[in-house]
């Protein structure tokens, strides 16, 4: 009886809306204007399922979006592997049409994370259900477990990790990719020996000049504030492969440099003084740097901040990291990852003993990351986000517990 009402309310209420919300979503980021190319059809022979330079993170995502439908199908009563096939059958259409469309690349790769994310909704949807009408609180150990792993894997990915390749120094280049930094370099180093702009004069390999500590400074007149990231001083191996990069976006120093999730094909946040050039005037001769120790030290002239990285909340940005808006903006992504990563713990544990055993796994992994990996301590604001993810997460399971006892009219059959 209270799983006939938890799936009445599903479907009067909160399925039609999540269907309409995840079928507006899904449009908006997969279809463009018409413009059909014959020649897309042979990118369907693409057996590849890591494909591209940010393979791994596309991956990721694909499988995200369709999580959201596979809960949807077992919210109707189907078994998860037909949530697999509807998830095939939707991504084959959106695969299809995607032949016709500008800009957009249809593979054999995102038929299988598409399919795989409506699986992972479909289980999904049995642990909800489990829960709600069952008190069943097995899932908060893999939602615990899930969260300290990702965390701390996340982390790992953080370390730096260079190529073998001969490396180029560069001064203000423009790399077509980005805006032109419009100022001059007077000088630079890097180790306290010349940095020139063109291939370094060292020994290979040269991955051995970024051995810590390492220092890359130079002496530059400030040009303005650019709208979008633009280079100073960087390094680039034969390959073409960003290795360290020191610029600016607007008033911030932007420091940059190649990750093992950059060669694992993830994305990877920048690291930044934020307003570092506030004070700094077009024409102004300035000193920027950056330190790689024991911990990163970024400076502007006089103006200098070390144990600069990335926070556990910043951790979105390994799969797309959004350098355009303002930080505050990516502060309140932060702290929405969060309480979004925290939400599940809180929902799946009953009683407060299970709410303690998952927070203190959850949190426990946020400080495992910090320990052993790469990120740097959170703000006081990312430790709300977990507990507000923990406390959203268990009012919102008590709510559906309270819907599922409430009387509906249904009336059991004998």
């Amino acid at each position: 009886m209270t799983e006939m009402r938890i799936r009445s309310l599903l479907r009067r209420g909160w399925r039609p809306l999540l269907a309409l919300a995840w079928v507006a979503f899904a449009t908006s980021i997969t279809l463009e204007p018409l413009d059909f190319r014959w020649q897309r059809l042979d990118r369907l022979a693409d057996l590849c399922l890591i494909c591209g330079t940010r393979g791994s993170a596309d991956a990721v995502l694909n499988l995200l979006l369709f999580v959201p439908l596979g809960f949807l199908v077992a919210s109707r009563g189907r078994r998860p592997a037909v949530g697999l096939l509807v998830g095939l059958g939707v991504s084959s259409l959106i695969e299809g049409s995607q032949l016709f469309l500008a800009g957009r690349h249809a593979g054999l790769s995102d038929l299988v994370w598409n399919s795989s994310g409506a699986f992972v909704g479909a289980l999904l949807w049995r642990a909800f259900e489990a829960r709600v009408t069952e008190g069943d609180g097995r899932a908060v150990l893999g939602a615990a477990g899930f969260v300290a792993v990702a965390l701390t894997v996340g982390g790992s990915l953080l370390v730096p990790w260079q190529t073998d390749a001969d490396y180029w120094g560069q001064w203000m280049p423009d790399l077509g990719s980005m805006s032109q930094y419009r100022g001059e370099v007077l000088e630079a180093s890097l180790n306290d020996q010349p940095f020139p702009s063109y291939r370094l004069p060292a020994e290979p390999p040269h991955r051995r000049l970024l051995e810590v500590p390492w220092e890359l400074a130079g002496t530059i007149v400030a040009g303005g504030a650019p709208r979008s990231v633009s280079p100073i001083l960087s390094i680039y191996d034969r390959n073409r492969q960003e290795i360290v990069l020191l610029g600016a976006h607007r008033t911030d120093l932007i420091y940059r440099e190649r990750t093992l999730a950059r060669a694992l094909r993830f994305d990877s946040p920048d690291m930044r003084i934020l307003g570092g050039f506030s004070d700094v005037q077009i024409g102004d001769t300035v000193t920027v740097s950056a330190t790689r120790g024991e911990e990163l030290c970024l400076r502007v002239e006089d103006l200098e901040r070390c144990g600069v990285g990335v926070t556990p909340g910043r951790s979105w940005g390994l799969l797309f990291y959004l350098e355009g808006p303002s930080e505050w903006f990516r502060r309140t992504l932060d702290f929405l990852w969060l309480v979004g990563l925290f939400v599940p713990i809180g929902f799946f544990s009953t009683g407060m003993r299970g709410w303690s055993m998952g927070a203190g796994i959850g949190l426990g992994g946020l400080g495992a990351a910090v320990l052993v990996t790469p990120m740097v301590t959170p703000g006081l604001a990312e430790i709300v986000a977990c507990i507000c993810g923990l406390g959203m997460g268990a009012l919102t399971a008590r709510v559906f517990e309270w819907v599922a006892d409430k009387p509906t009219g249904l009336t059991e059959s004998v």
